[in-house]
């Protein structure tokens, strides 16, 4: 068997191939069939980030609070995040702060990382929620004690509906500089949240863009929180962030994948002849760039 692949003719690629036999009416009457369905082939599109509805919130003393989030209908295969900076260094802080709950329109969410700083007297935490309601509707979330907090929800389209989180990380230190290795891929999108003190500024690395950066209060001792998104670039991939001054800090961080479920390719001509040779099979297909199997 030979092929003649990829012969481009405007908008069309043009393929061919010939089997030694004659190949009986069955394959013609599939190749017809195909050529009405269209054929499946991996999705390559790129994961979005919904960057015109990202949301936030923040307070010096709160322990249950609510705002409202935007989840674009425009958006597909649909994964929010919800991104929390609690309290730094304050001497006033209860150890053990964390999230207790968190829901969107109703429906709980699901906590993805967490990571204490120096202290366990300030913490960072992900939560996600697959699907979510698009719409205008309340992020509704539970402290485990009062605390300054900073919080952001993000939404995403074009994500994995079976497994939309490949994998998660964190660490803390006290430095002027924060490195956390995560395991992504080149098409994942990776999303992260910093908390540390202010007037503490934090600047990320020139591949990530700064989504949120909010401070509670003017005090050495309270919060700034701050997240962004970036492209995953491969299996061994990361977030990094430079300080103004070194403090205490935690970071969490999630890489979120896109789905590997069948696009179609149309065909949009298939004939089959007898040749001396045998049949030949001539099939034309619509725009096929990045399709998996015909790039």
């Amino acid at each position: 068997m030979s092929i003649d692949h990829s012969c481009r003719n405007e908008n069309h690629y043009n393929h061919a191939t010939r089997q030694g036999a004659r190949i009986p009416m069955i394959a013609v009457l599939i190749g017809l069939l195909v050529l009405g369905a269209g054929i499946g082939l991996a999705d390559d599109t790129d994961i979005v980030v919904d960057a015109g509805n990202i949301s936030t919130y923040n307070s010096s003393s709160s322990s249950s609070f609510s705002w409202s989030h935007t989840v674009g209908t425009s958006l597909t295969s649909r994964y929010l995040v919800v991104c929390f900076s609690l309290s730094g260094n304050t001497t006033s802080t209860p150890t053990g702060i964390q999230v207790s709950s968190v829901s969107y329109a109703g429906t709980s969410m699901t906590r993805r990382v967490s990571q204490d700083t120096n202290g366990t007297q300030g913490r960072t935490e992900i939560w996600d929620l697959l699907a979510p309601a698009t719409g205008s509707n309340s992020v509704s979330v539970v402290l485990s004690t009062s605390t300054q907090v900073v919080a952001s929800a993000v939404g995403f389209g074009n994500v994995s509906q079976t497994s939309p989180s490949r994998s998660s990380a964190s660490t803390r230190a006290n430095s002027t500089s924060i490195s956390l290795a995560v395991t992504s891929a080149s098409r994942d999108v990776l999303v992260d949240v910093v908390s540390a003190t202010y007037p503490i500024t934090l600047t990320p690395n020139s591949n990530q863009t700064k989504r949120w950066d909010l401070a509670v209060g003017t005090n050495s001792t309270d919060l700034r929180g701050s997240g962004s998104t970036k492209p995953g670039f491969g299996t061994y991939d990361g977030v990094s962030w430079t300080l103004s001054s070194a403090t205490n800090w935690s970071i969490s961080a999630e890489s979120i994948q896109p789905p590997n479920t069948p696009t179609l390719a149309r065909f949009v001509d298939f004939k089959a002849s007898d040749t001396a040779r045998g049949t030949l099979l001539r099939w034309r297909t619509g725009y096929e760039v990045k399709n998996l199997g015909f790039r």
